[in-house]
């Protein structure tokens, strides 16, 4: 395709196309994530004092800190300092780091795959895909993360496959920056210095062994100058799976996940699951017929194939170890395996547009025939994509704006989710003055009389507030 054929142009109009999705999800958003709300009282906590809340809270502090940067800049252009504001700023800050992503992944694309039209064909399905498109406009941080752990990927494999050092200390800095974000950054740290050893011990190596020695040190070095602080801060390496604390505990007992059959199963499945509808059922056989084609053309010793391969075997082991562990996996979790194997589904849609045609086709054909499955394709996940993001809560909506209209401002609230809570702008408490209860069968029990009862034609539960 001649129109596709510079970066440029294919950049702008995968841009233009996420910000227009993304802002469309934003303004026709429900409500924000139950996360998010996390997120955001963190980020409100940490603009007034930094240390506390950081020795409090697990969760990484980069995303609430980028949150309460970008709302502070926000509250003195408009003045506002409303539950509004942050969540607008969530959400922007998440957009933000969605576009950057799709800007790396095109690249990634390119590198790997060395074909324009190929990495806009990759880049177009990904920014179509509407698990991945909603949590782009959602007060979350999968995609801030996602920026970060796909750019030190690059870096490393630039590195690798040019034997240039800088690039190295690039892959380290950013996965620093990106721990900060979410923890499973670091694994590019492992995943590189696994290559970087191996060849050190390769017979056949075509990097210096001092060369090989500064670029490992300049990964590692890169990665501690933002990533260090913090775990010195937090006295642990994973703080928030509380994984190698550096100060050992005796009375405190360690637990073991016992990574039973039953659980391999029950996880296999679960991970299935998520892909299929990740990749919208119609866009999975390509994903992985593409996936081993493009595993099987590169050579053993490829730099490319190890750090790829590696890095969806680690991901894939990591994932499958939680699961013992939590017995939970979500697509947010799976999301980084899903992206990376996204890169190779134009190769296998091209496997598919040659076996289906009738007779041997041309280049032309093949091209068209990748272009008609993958508008087919697009077609499919548009239909869950322009879906307003979080519709199903709109009730958690209603039941928060009763809250604010008929509660006094210091009123407490027992909720079982967050958000009915954050959306009214009342104390969340155990014991709350107000209680809102989410029933499935939609019968309150005989001695509860419910103040108010919101109920809907199209899902299977009432809401129902009652007094304390």
């Amino acid at each position: 395709m001649v129109f596709l054929n510079n970066h440029k142009r294919n950049l702008s109009i995968l841009i233009m196309i996420t910000l227009l999705i993304g802002l469309y999800h934003i303004f026709t958003a429900v409500m924000i994530a139950k996360d998010g709300v996390t997120f955001i009282h963190y980020a409100q906590h940490i603009s007034v004092d930094a240390k506390k809340p950081m020795l409090e809270n697990d969760q990484h502090p980069g995303f609430p800190v980028m949150i309460a940067v970008c709302q502070r800049i926000t509250s003195k252009i408009f003045d506002d300092n409303s539950t509004s504001s942050w969540i607008y700023s969530g959400q922007a800050v998440a957009l933000l780091f969605r576009l950057l992503g799709i800007a790396v992944f095109y690249s990634l694309a390119f590198n790997l795959l060395k074909d324009k039209f190929k990495s806009f064909i990759a880049t177009l399905i990904l920014i179509f895909l509407p698990e991945l498109a909603h949590y782009g406009s959602d007060c979350l941080s999968d995609w801030p993360h996602l920026f970060f752990l796909l750019a030190a990927y690059m870096f490393a494999m630039i590195g690798a496959t040019k034997k240039r050092v800088r690039f190295f200390a690039l892959a380290g800095l950013t996965a620093g920056a990106g721990y900060l974000i979410r923890p499973e950054c670091a694994q590019v740290i492992a995943v590189s210095g696994l290559w970087l050893v191996m060849q050190f011990f390769y017979s056949k190596r075509e990097i210096p062994i001092s060369k090989i020695i500064f670029a490992g040190l300049a990964m590692v070095v890169g990665f501690a100058i933002f990533a260090g602080p913090y775990m010195h801060f937090k006295g642990a390496i994973f703080p928030k799976k509380h994984v190698g604390e550096f100060a050992v505990k005796v009375d405190n007992a360690q637990y073991h996940a016992s990574i039973a059959p039953e659980k391999i199963a029950k996880a296999t499945k679960k991970f299935i699951d998520n892909s299929a509808r990740t990749y919208m059922y119609y866009f999975l056989p390509s994903a992985v017929i593409g996936l081993v084609i493009w595993m099987r053309s590169r050579n053993k010793a490829d730099s490319d194939r190890f750090i790829i391969g590696a890095a969806l075997f680690l991901n894939i082991a990591i994932l499958f170890w939680l699961y013992s562990k939590y017995e939970y996996m979500s697509i947010r979790h799976t999301m980084p395996i899903f992206v990376i194997v996204a890169l190779f589904i134009p190769l296998g849609i091209e496997r598919i547009a040659y076996w289906t045609s009738k007779t041997k086709p041309s280049v032309d054909d093949i091209s068209k025939g990748i272009v008609i499955i993958t508008l087919i394709g697009i077609s499919i996940c548009s239909i869950r994509l322009f879906r307003p993001v979080h519709v199903e809560k709109k009730l958690y909506l209603e039941a928060a704006k009763w809250l604010a209209d008929n509660t006094s401002s210091d009123a407490s609230v027992c909720v079982e989710d967050s958000r009915i809570s954050f959306y009214a702008n009342r104390k969340e408490a155990k014991d709350g003055d107000y209680k809102v209860i989410k029933v499935r069968d939609g019968k309150p029990k005989p001695t509860e009389k419910p103040i108010v009862t919101f109920t809907s034609d199209d899902y299977d539960y009432e809401m129902l507030i009652f007094g304390s």
